[in-house]
């Protein structure tokens, strides 16, 4: 019986030790990267080439991007937000405002901001000839009392709009080096290290922020299907 007492003084105090030693994704880490999930699901359903959580060097440092596709002759780097609860911003404010029924609510930087930082180094990269295209997804429940901002799309409403910019771009054009030349500088980004950049980055923007970097995995590419 000596084995069984063991077995359980490991699962009464070490399990629970372990626990409290092994960092844990917040609640909202959790939901972000489910977001994200959805609209790469999404993105692949509709058939576009695309690439997610990636990083890219930028004025400011090192950025994390949550997604770019090429769609048709363009590229469209596009931020997820999976938001609950009415949404309110507009295009010029800094901060939007999110908030419950039960009188809640809080702000978070105008996503459309932070998605102009990331056009901007996919611009850098793939050269001023390419048609970049920002685009922001909201894959959760939020609802925009005061109607949707342009630029945003509800992840619903997203295969339709990302055939509309395919339509709009055209199929055929110059999109092929420059899409190619991002390729590269991702295949040859060491993500452990731009990890760690990026958490510094954020650390000398954000001041007494306390950097969580996201767990680190292999880029996921989705090839069209058509």
């Amino acid at each position: 019986m000596t084995w069984l007492f063991a077995f359980l003084f490991l699962l009464i105090v070490a399990v629970p030790l372990l626990r409290l030693l092994i960092p844990r994704k917040s609640r909202a880490e959790i939901k972000g990267a489910e977001g994200e999930r959805r609209v790469a699901k999404e993105i692949a359903r509709v058939g576009f080439t695309a690439v997610h959580d990636i990083y890219l060097p930028s004025k400011h440092g090192t950025t994390q991007i949550d997604h770019v596709a090429r769609i048709g002759n363009a590229i469209v780097v596009i931020e997820t937000k999976n938001y609950a609860g009415a949404v309110y911003g507009t295009p010029k404010d800094r901060d939007w405002r999110q908030t419950f029924r039960k009188g809640q609510s809080s702000s978070f930087l105008n996503p459309l901001h932070q998605n102009k930082g990331h056009a901007e180094a996919v611009r850098a990269v793939v050269g001023p000839e390419a048609d970049v295209r920002s685009l922001v997804v909201f894959a959760g429940d939020a609802k925009f009392p005061k109607g949707v901002p342009e630029g945003v799309v509800r992840l619903p409403d997203l295969a339709q709009r990302l055939r509309e910019i395919m339509v709009d771009a055209g199929r055929v054009g110059t999109v092929h080096g420059p899409w190619d030349r991002l390729m590269m500088v991702i295949d040859e980004t060491d993500r452990r290290q731009a990890k760690v950049d990026h958490a510094g980055t954020l650390d000398r923007r954000v001041p007494g922020r306390k950097p969580k970097a996201k767990k680190d995995s292999p880029k996921e590419r989705i090839e069209p299907t058509f």
